[in-house]
């Protein structure tokens, strides 16, 4: 049977955390197909001719929960690597709903696809109640050291850049600043620093083995919009392009060559998409996958409340980054989880559910993984909406829209006074940073129309004065 044929819908199961997780870890490797069903803790490997499902057991006793959240997943010869969490067993109060950390440990497992057999090579956890050690939420290989480089950004101790030597089967730390996503670029592994956040980053030479730590440019200057970037920022993930690293964060895309920098700020450029202070909008909590020499990521609609109220503002959309173009190419519900390539298709696992703020014993989310074909990229990209009211914006610069293939674009603004709008234009090259093209716009009390088809590539904005009761309502298609 076609591998694909065996695909199908996760309905809510057991499974104590925080909300839902998702599938995750999507890797096609060697006519095999993994993913991590979270948070019920069951890792799939499907061939055309088999289905194993691994529950943890290696780890600890049942009943487990968790699996992985960040897609920690690489695969080397017959070899598929996969890391996140697990409770093992999961300690859930029913009473009181309180989930227990004291058997929550951070994995790192191997399947070998040959033997179809599951090894697990380490794992570690905090002992206590209300905090963990750090979870594995990236894997890189180094080929020239014959190790994997590993990141450690969401927990409490333990936390930062750590090496696996494959050979003699030994964790060792390399760095202690907080990272959750990273990517190999050039001859550098280079990773976040902030942990969940965006602060810089951290480059580990795979020459010399140093470690070089850069800050950002945070100034007016460093962005392509000329409005500055306010931090910390969520982080997504990291990938590579054109000569450049892509770091994805809530509201925007900072892309440069850090490497060419050599005093201690970067020379990364922030590109805004998506950015809507006051919402949950962020590519946090899913991959980016090279697509025809491009990236394709997701800017989830609804990934974790972390802490805040509900405000959907518009759908996930899944958007492919190739320089100087940004094109939305799908629109889905609540997140993307997952993204892989498989031949001439594309892999999309979804969820209709977020992370939430507080832990309950199901998983409530519906997963998913649908199947596209990569010329998605060639279309027209398809219609969606957003709706927001100005207390999301504020008087600080939002939006970041992609305009490419977009027949109509445009912003109906009902203000509650007279205002102004400032329309920034610009694409992942040009205007130079600091130096913004710019419209403005004078609003009156009431309807006012917004038409951004005669822009170029993408378009942020900002209200002269906070509205907090006016109502946006923008249109593409």
């Amino acid at each position: 049977m076609n591998i694909l044929n065996k695909l199908h819908r996760y309905i809510p199961g057991y499974g104590p955390e925080w909300g839902s997780g998702g599938i995750f870890g999507l890797k096609y490797h060697r006519k095999t197909l993994y993913f991590t069903l979270a948070f019920e803790a069951k890792a799939h490997f499907l061939t055309e001719s088999r289905e194993t499902i691994y529950d943890f057991s290696l780890v600890g006793s049942p009943p487990r929960s968790g699996g992985d959240t960040y897609n920690a997943v690489t695969a080397i010869d017959e070899k598929i690597y996969f890391g996140g969490w697990v409770h093992a067993p999961a300690s859930y109060n029913r009473e009181r709903r309180e989930l227990s950390f004291i058997t929550k440990y951070s994995h790192l497992h191997a399947y070998d696809i040959s033997n179809d057999e599951v090894e697990l090579l380490w794992k570690e956890g905090a002992r206590q109640k209300t905090t963990w050690a750090g979870e594995v939420s990236e894997i890189l290989y180094d080929e020239m050291e014959h190790r994997l480089l590993i990141a450690r950004g969401d927990g409490f101790r333990n936390l930062g850049v750590y090496s696996y030597d494959l050979d003699n089967r030994k964790m060792s730390s390399l760095t202690n600043s907080a990272a959750i996503k990273g990517t190999i670029f050039l001859d550098h592994a280079i990773f976040n620093q902030g942990g969940l956040f965006f602060n810089g980053l951290q480059c580990v030479d795979l020459n010399s083995g140093k470690v070089l730590k850069i800050d950002l440019d945070r100034t007016e200057k460093a962005s392509r919009d000329g409005a500055g970037i306010e931090n910390p920022r969520i982080l997504g993930n990291i990938g590579t392009t054109s000569m450049n690293i892509a770091v994805f964060v809530k509201g925007g895309i900072f892309m440069g060559n850090p490497l060419e920098q050599r005093e201690k700020e970067s020379a990364m450029t922030f590109i805004r998409l998506f950015d809507f202070p006051l919402s949950q909008c962020s590519p946090f909590r899913t991959n980016c996958l090279p697509v025809r020499g491009g990236l394709l990521t997701a800017y989830n609609s609804l990934p974790d409340m972390l802490g805040l109220k509900r405000s959907v503002v518009m759908p996930t959309l899944l958007v492919f980054v190739s320089p100087p173009m940004v094109k939305i190419v799908g629109v889905y519900g609540a997140r993307i989880t997952s993204l892989e390539k498989f031949g001439s298709k594309i892999l999309v696992a979804s969820n209709t559910t977020p992370n939430t703020a507080k832990p309950i014993a199901m998983d409530s989310g519906y997963r998913e993984i649908t199947v596209l074909n990569d010329d998605i990229i060639d279309r027209r990209p398809p219609a969606y909406y957003l709706t927001l009211r100005g207390n999301i914006v504020k008087d600080k610069v939002w939006g970041g829209f992609p305009l490419a293939g977009y027949k109509n674009a445009s912003l109906k603004i009902i203000a509650s006074k007279s205002n102004k709008l400032t329309v920034f234009e610009y694409n992942t090259e040009l205007p130079v940073a600091g130096e913004p093209l710019i419209t403005k716009y004078h609003l009156k009390e009431g309807k006012n129309i917004i038409d951004l088809k005669g822009f170029h590539c993408m378009t942020s904005l900002k209200f002269e004065k906070t509205d907090d009761q006016s109502i946006i309502l923008g249109e593409f298609s």
